[in-house]
């Protein structure tokens, strides 16, 4: 089981590495900038609310991107394990995420290596 946060700047590579994670452990990938996408897409009072905040170049609440976080992390599709992309991009964000998986009896470690780009030094 794997439960990740892949952090990194845009085009770093996080969404490609994902992928080849997901194919490989079966657990989910959530990208908080697709999510977003997709929900814009929909005729529902949330997604135009979505759609004109995206439109307005704002950022969409920290309240509302933990609230689909939670709700994806509870999804069958979780429940081997996860990777966010995109998420917790602040402190606050942190902090509830911090919360909810302890709320659900996630042990807290820290395990991986990271790569310094352009080499194959490891940190």
């Amino acid at each position: 089981s794997i439960r990740s946060v892949l952090l990194g700047p845009p085009g770093a590579g996080k969404g490609t590495q994902a992928l080849n994670l997901k194919e490989q452990f079966g657990v989910c990938h959530l990208s908080t900038g697709d999510m977003l996408r997709e929900i814009a897409k929909q005729d529902s009072p949330l997604g135009q609310r979505v759609a004109r905040t995206l439109k307005a170049g704002e950022l969409v609440t920290d309240s509302l991107v933990i609230e689909i976080i939670e709700a994806n992390l509870q999804s069958d599709e979780c429940r081997l394990g996860f990777m966010l992309d995109g998420f917790p991009r602040n402190l606050t964000q942190a902090a509830k995420l911090d919360e909810y998986l302890e709320k659900q009896w996630y042990q807290r470690r820290v395990r991986g290596i990271l790569l310094g780009q352009g080499n194959s030094k490891k940190y």
